[in-house]
């Protein structure tokens, strides 16, 4: 890769995560044992936790006490992208309903989409 590539790469980057940065849904990167490696605000303000309490737990941990299991996930995501919908109580004790979205991104890497469907259910209702 030549040094303007990368400068090009490197001026990339930063729009790119101002776009994740400033998504309605909850985004995160995980490895393959579940850790989240990366989420942006939103994801961490679902589960209404802090933002460095996100980065480096794990998906189970977010999810506990519903049906949604990582391992079960990644069997799934092995055949395609997997979808799932489920509630979570957050931890103020509010009961969320959410969507989640996993897609392989790389060899041990995961993209994580979750979306609050709150909204979406009151307008059906």
């Amino acid at each position: 890769m030549t040094s303007k590539s990368l400068e090009a790469q490197k001026s990339a980057n930063r729009p790119y995560r101002q776009l994740v940065e400033a998504m309605p849904q909850g985004v995160a990167l995980v490895s393959r044992d579940g850790l989240i490696l990366y989420c942006n605000v939103r994801l961490a303000e679902m589960f209404c936790q802090a933002l460095a309490d996100v980065i480096g737990a794990k998906v189970n941990d977010l999810v506990s006490g519903t049906n949604v299991v990582w391992e079960q996930l990644l069997e799934e995501v092995e055949q395609g992208s997997v979808h799932r919908e489920f509630g979570v109580r957050r931890l103020d004790g509010r009961e969320v309903p959410l969507a989640l979205d996993l897609n392989i991104l790389a060899a041990q890497t995961y993209s994580l989409l979750v979306t609050d469907l709150s909204q979406q259910l009151q307008m059906s209702s």
